[in-house]
């Protein structure tokens, strides 16, 4: 299949504005060629006509209807040029804010370990930079072209009525210039324009990193390592992008050319059958000037060509993104979660076994988490707790063994429930606090949408941040900054704690909850956060059990592995 084939299918869902739009490149083109030859033509009658009075020849002329013709063709010109600039762009708007809502949407439903087969800079610059780049699709490779080829033979038609071999000419010559100007411009231009899209890309990436790890780059003086680094990128890149400034030049130049050939052996003919009386002087006139107009028709072809290499880069690579499936399987008919979940539901890690890429993590693990218990599992980074807690929270699924819930005598397995479901049960604080760019109460009602500010303000208090946030100038609507940088890192894991809590989950996950928090701070926030778990059911992870609010039963995870 084509690359570009989903892409034009989805395009062509909407035929009529397609056909608005290309309908309105026609009547422009063809108003730019009836304005150029008619004026020609009159201009030339006009003298003519002047000659034959000067020799005494009576000879009449109308002057208003070829003045109307030109008034007519110079009005329409302008007004369909900027109807069509204003309708096809909204068109190629709207087009690409379906094609990012459709990407986004399948980004939304990827597990993590799919997601991070690219990095956060590679998916903007697919979400902005690649569907972008589609617009040419439209705008510059599919309309301009097929419009152009409808004028041309329109055009040579049209000159037909007056000279037939003049028109056989006329159509090899432009034939030949609109294939000069696509396929031959889309080949000169296709491998270079392809690899710019990859090191804008590259380049890009390069960029944010910088930004992103600006303080550990200069704190570990290699900074201008990866400062030369995106030098070098950019000078291969405008290298690139010199070559094909080159091809787009030579291409516009023996586009001109062969329209200028083009226009000078029709005028031989032309003048040869106005010797023999087969076409007048005014017609003699008008035809070379309608093939000068096809310029207009012509002159951007080169330069949208040229670039073809990069729409069908940017193509394969969203064709790329939208083949990303996510590895969590869902139920087309999923079980309803047991009745009082978890208070009455043990929650098993059945001979689970994973591996993540080359590395084994761990295999054939099994683990209960007993209704209202609190378990806390200890051990060193990397033994594998929080990847105990991604498949309890169903962010992964094991390569081998089962994860299942046990209520009444039967077992479930969480594959064969609504993913949604579970995860609306759960309440999971990663190790790393997760904030987004915006305010306070924005973030917190990520857990709950409907949440009042009097909620707000309870569950601050509870980890302790509601003196800091009512001290903030704009409270609740402080701006955390992107990942949160505007909070200091107490701060920001506070208010992931406390978004958890908002959520106010059945089955809780906290993973190195007091992480980044001073002794006072743990001391004053623990008892809080051991009386909002008394009802629940909790899995606590983190390296030491001091570390942790109090449980009912922990588990060393390196005796866990070694009992296997």
């Amino acid at each position: 299949m084509h690359p570009l084939k989903p892409w034009l299918d989805l395009m062509l869902q909407d035929k009529k504005r397609l056909l608005v739009g290309a309908l309105l490149i026609f009547i422009t083109y063809l108003s730019a060629i009836g304005l150029l030859a008619l004026s020609g033509w009159f201009i030339t009658a006009t003298g003519v006509t002047a000659l034959a009075w000067a020799a005494g020849i009576a000879i009449n002329l109308d002057i208003y209807s070829p003045g109307g013709g030109i008034r007519f063709f110079a009005l329409t010109r302008t007004v369909a040029r900027y109807t069509e600039r204003v309708y096809n762009h909204d068109t190629v708007l709207q087009l690409l804010a379906r094609l990012r809502v459709r990407l986004f949407k399948n980004l939304t439903l990827l597990d993590d370990q799919t997601a991070a087969k690219f990095r956060a800079s590679q998916w903007v610059n697919r979400l902005i930079t690649d569907v972008d780049t589609l617009d040419n699709l439209y705008l510059r490779l599919l309309a301009p072209p097929l419009v152009a080829l409808v004028t041309l033979i329109f055009v040579i038609v049209f000159l037909a009525f007056f000279h037939l071999q003049l028109a056989g000419l006329a159509a090899l010559m432009l034939l030949l210039t609109l294939a000069v100007s696509t396929w031959g411009m889309a080949q000169a231009g296709k491998a270079v324009s392809y690899r710019l899209v990859s090191q804008q890309e590259a380049q890009r990436s390069l960029l944010v990193e910088q930004v992103e790890g600006l303080g550990e780059l200069q704190a570990s003086h290699s900074l201008s390592k990866y400062q030369q680094q995106l030098i070098a990128a950019q000078e291969v890149e405008m290298r690139d992008q010199q070559r094909l400034q080159q091809v787009t030049a030579w291409g516009a130049g023996l586009q001109t050319l062969l329209l200028q050939l083009t226009v000078a052996a029709c005028l031989l003919l032309a003048a040869q059958a106005y010797q023999q009386g087969w076409l007048s002087g005014p017609m003699l006139v008008l035809i070379p000037l309608a093939l000068m107009a096809m310029q207009e028709v012509f002159v951007n072809l080169p330069t949208a060509f040229a670039s073809w290499g990069s729409t069908l880069a940017a193509a394969q690579r969203l064709n790329k993104t939208e083949n990303l499936q996510s590895h969590l399987l869902s139920s087309n008919n999923p079980q309803a979660l047991p009745t009082n979940f978890p208070l009455h539901s043990t929650l098993l890690w059945q001979g689970v076994s994973v591996k993540l890429g080359s590395q084994q993590v761990f295999t054939h693990i099994n683990l209960q988490l007993k209704p209202g218990e609190k378990l806390a599992l200890l051990g060193e980074s990397g033994l594998g707790k929080s990847t105990l807690a991604r498949l309890a929270a169903r962010l992964s699924d094991p390569q081998a063994g089962a994860m299942l819930v046990e209520a009444d005598g039967k077992q479930l397995n969480l594959k064969d429930l609504s993913l949604t479901d579970w995860q609306a049960q759960i309440g999971y604080l990663t190790q790393q606090s997760d904030l987004f760019a915006t305010s306070i109460a924005e973030n917190l009602r990520l857990a709950k949408a409907d949440a009042t500010d009097d909620e707000l303000w309870a569950v601050l208090e509870l980890v302790d941040l509601q003196d800091e946030v009512a001290a903030f100038p704009e409270q609740l609507n402080t701006w955390v900054g992107e990942t949160g940088r505007q909070l200091s890192g107490g701060q920001a894991r506070r208010l992931a704690l406390a978004r958890v809590i908002l959520k106010d989950p059945a089955l809780v996950i906290l993973d190195e909850p007091f992480s980044s928090l001073d002794l006072a701070t743990q001391a004053t926030i623990r008892p809080r956060l051991e009386a909002w778990l008394k009802n629940r059911t909790a899995l606590l992870l983190a390296h030491d059990l001091k570390a942790l609010p109090e449980c009912n039963r922990h588990i060393h995870l390196q005796d866990l592995l070694a009992s296997q």
